[in-house]
């Protein structure tokens, strides 16, 4: 809009609203368990625990193929993604387990040939809006009512989560794969509670 005003000799100024560097909400330990327990679907069980412990966005949960899997190394391939860039990033021993048992119960489908490893019951893989519904539904199966999407569960609590068990800054910018640190520096924040624990364990004589 601003080049087309330029262009027929009217410049305007247009204001822009800043955005905010502070993290809202993120999800706490003990929200993020009352979530995957309240998971009976082995199939949704996987998809939110790749996307928690790789620390990935819906849309690259969603690209996954069976090829991106290395169970031996317990770690898996990010084609592309937000910065264009390939990636390898790992799973834990947990997430790998659902992830073996979830592969022995699912048929194979070959969809556009390629071998998704997640797919709909209509055959087509899954997006990030199925995604995010999968996430919607099962956080309110486990009553959890503060605000907060997949990408919250999926980013902004893994990281949360990492910084606060002692996890330096510069190992969780990679981990998300951030092109700036000032990007991961907005996890660092600590609730009332945590606050006050760290408080008293540190400072005492």
């Amino acid at each position: 809009m601003k080049n087309y005003h330029q262009m027929i000799g009217t410049p305007i100024k247009l204001p822009f609203l800043k955005m905010g560097s502070k993290l809202p909400y993120y999800f706490d330990e003990n929200d993020i368990r009352a979530i995957f327990n309240a998971i009976t679907n082995i199939k949704y069980l996987c998809v939110l625990q790749i996307g928690f412990y790789a620390s990935l966005r819906a849309s690259e949960v969603a690209n996954l193929d069976d090829s991106d899997i290395d169970l031996i190394n317990k770690t898996i391939r990010i084609r592309g993604g937000k910065n264009d860039k390939d990636a390898i990033l790992y799973l834990n021993d947990i997430c790998i387990d659902t992830l073996r048992k979830y592969l022995k119960v699912r048929p194979k489908k070959i969809i556009d040939g390629k071998q998704p490893l997640f797919y709909s019951n209509r055959n087509k893989r899954y997006d990030r809006t199925q995604i995010y519904n999968i996430f919607r539904r099962c956080k309110e199966r486990s009553g959890i009512t503060k605000p907060g999407g997949v990408h919250v569960f999926f980013r902004h609590s893994s990281a949360t989560l990492l910084l606060n068990r002692g996890c330096d800054l510069l190992t969780v910018k990679e981990l998300l794969r951030h092109r700036d640190i000032k990007t991961t520096e907005k996890y660092l924040h600590l609730t009332d509670s945590e606050k006050r624990t760290k408080h008293d364990r540190y400072l005492r004589l």
